[in-house]
């Protein structure tokens, strides 16, 4: 176990009343931000943002902001 892992599992000792799958997300997170997950699997979910911007999911601030704030805050 490297140092890295050794500080995520302690951080994750620390939510013991949290659900697995928040314990999983969060471990995720902490092990791409020191760069210790696969490429493989980060390479998925580009895919599959890809894939809800091409489905029309995913809005840019733009488009965000004219549908909430009103036209007029986007100019």
């Amino acid at each position: 176990m490297t140092s890295q892992t050794a500080i995520v599992s302690e951080l994750l000792c620390a939510l013991p009343d949290a659900d697995p799958q928040i314990r999983e997300a969060a471990g995720v997170q902490l092990l791409r931000a020191l760069d210790l997950v696969e490429i493989e699997r980060g390479a998925q979910t580009t895919i599959a943002y890809t894939a809800s911007v091409d489905a029309g999911h995913v809005e840019d601030l733009d488009a965000w902001a004219a549908r909430v704030l009103g036209p007029e805050a986007v100019q």
